[in-house]
């Protein structure tokens, strides 16, 4: 079986990605490069593509990350972008007082990645580990899918205070996200692709 899942990132209308760092171009090329490395099993099962679209978004209300991914969402609802991508990543030029990204989780009974209303995710910040964190969540991927590595680093799916993958530690608040994927992650995301195949771009 082969083919690709399909991402394009885009930015707003009213605040336009300016490059913090990392370009749009190049959000999109390490969202990519990641998910082939560690999700992707080698045989184009679970290839991904990302790219980048000159489409804007019209976002009205900021009052936080979760009504600004909403607010895109219904912007996006009957656009052609969202009928053509899997997952719309929208790179926002604005600073949230708390979470500085949302998306939409994917369940087996609840898709997100793969539909039109529901492949969302939000970011206002440049690191690009935050962006694949979101368009993970899309594909199913969950905040307790995740250990702590290395002296200063948890995982990309790793939260602060979020139980890790078959244990009741938590992350460490002071902890850095890294950008790998562990098992108990790339199971469940594959799990998701599995059984939402027939709605994704393969």
């Amino acid at each position: 079986m082969s083919g690709y899942t399909s991402v394009v990132v885009v930015t707003t209308e009213e605040h336009p990605w300016e490059n913090k760092g990392n370009s749009l171009s190049e959000i999109a090329n390490r969202v990519e490069d990641r998910w082939n490395a560690e999700i992707d099993n080698g045989d184009n099962e679970f290839t991904m593509r990302a790219t980048v679209d000159d489409y804007k978004v019209d976002i009205n209300d900021r009052t936080d990350a979760e009504t600004a991914k909403n607010e895109a969402a219904g912007y996006l609802e009957n656009s052609n972008i969202s009928m053509v991508y899997d997952v719309v990543l929208v790179m926002d030029d604005y600073s949230h007082d708390a979470a500085n990204g949302y998306a939409f989780v994917g369940s087996e009974n609840n898709p997100a990645a793969g539909t039109y209303d529901r492949g969302i995710a939000y970011c206002t910040k440049g690191d690009y580990h935050l962006a694949e964190h979101e368009v993970s969540h899309t594909y199913g991927g969950l905040h307790d899918h995740h250990d702590e590595w290395g002296s200063y680093h948890y995982t990309i799916m790793g939260n602060p205070g979020d139980k890790q993958c078959f244990e009741d530690n938590t992350t460490s608040s002071f902890r850095v996200r890294n950008n790998q994927y562990n098992n108990c992650a790339q199971q469940n995301i594959r799990s998701y692709v599995n059984e939402h195949r027939d709605k994704l771009n393969y």
